[in-house]
């Protein structure tokens, strides 16, 4: 599985509309245009794409299609607007014939619950704007998932849990 956060959009305060109508800013657009294919270079793009249906979501689906993973089938789900329970995505993804990898692009502060459970980590993972994590996703194993990297603008990968728990 790769955790998406959808990245940086127009603040809330200077939108004027409804909020899951708010777009990605052109900050937002060129942290996706320089992340993800330093990603695809490392990485092996998604099959599937799983994206909330807000337009910054969907923007950065889009951007994950564009730049890494060309031709993957996209879906867009309730499950993962940020006030959903982590629950609701791991539910789908038990009664889903799902080919894998798998993308799941959303929001804070869903995605980092949902990392936290995937991890069987007390808490929330926040994830970063535009920040991506990999993990071994394994449902019939406690904790469901491993982690293996994470990826954000402007810094290094991490590979180990502790160093994105400190």
């Amino acid at each position: 599985l790769y955790l998406v956060r959808h990245a940086t959009a127009i603040d809330a305060g200077k939108f004027n509309g409804p909020d899951e109508d708010r777009p990605l800013t052109t900050k937002g657009r060129t942290e996706l245009r320089q992340l993800l294919p330093q990603i695809a270079a490392e990485e092996t793009p998604p099959r599937t794409i799983w994206t909330s249906p807000l337009v910054r979501a969907v923007q950065t689906a889009e951007a994950v299609l564009a730049y890494w993973a060309p031709g993957a089938e996209v879906r867009v789900t309730r499950a993962l607007l940020s006030g959903s329970d982590p629950a609701e995505v791991l539910e789908e993804l038990k009664h889903e014939a799902v080919t894998s990898p798998l993308a799941l692009v959303g929001h804070e502060p869903h995605l980092g619950d949902l990392l936290a459970r995937l991890l069987g980590e007390e808490g929330s993972l926040p994830m970063p704007k535009a920040g991506v994590a990999r993990v071994r996703f394994r449902p019939e194993t406690q904790p469901a998932g491993s982690f293996r990297a994470l990826y954000a603008p402007g810094r290094a990968p991490v590979t180990m849990l502790r160093e994105l728990v400190d």
